[in-house]
């Protein structure tokens, strides 16, 4: 009989799941279709930031696309957005 994986383990075929769906890792942690991995998302950053995930998690996560700082990541996207704009009009 196969044993069942643990909880980190299913939310992170969750995370796979819905970069599948949507394109990237950058999960809300107010995801109305499906809260809980929203919440893990969250986890997994505080997690970091406090050193309780093992280096094979952050390695997976990595490798998965994930969005550790998403303030930064929308810093960015705006700025190329504004860089875009400019080279189009010219202001």
């Amino acid at each position: 009989m196969k044993k069942p994986a643990n909880n980190w383990d299913r939310m992170f075929q969750a995370l796979l799941k819905y970069k599948k769906r949507q394109g990237d890792c950058d999960v809300p942690a107010n995801l109305s279709t499906d809260p809980a991995l929203g919440r893990w998302v969250a986890v997994q950053r505080y997690r970091r930031k406090t050193r309780r995930l093992t280096e094979g998690q952050i390695a997976l996560l990595d490798k998965a696309g994930f969005i550790w700082a998403p303030g930064d990541q929308s810093w960015e996207k705006n700025l190329a957005e504004l860089a875009d704009f400019k080279s189009r009009y010219g202001h």
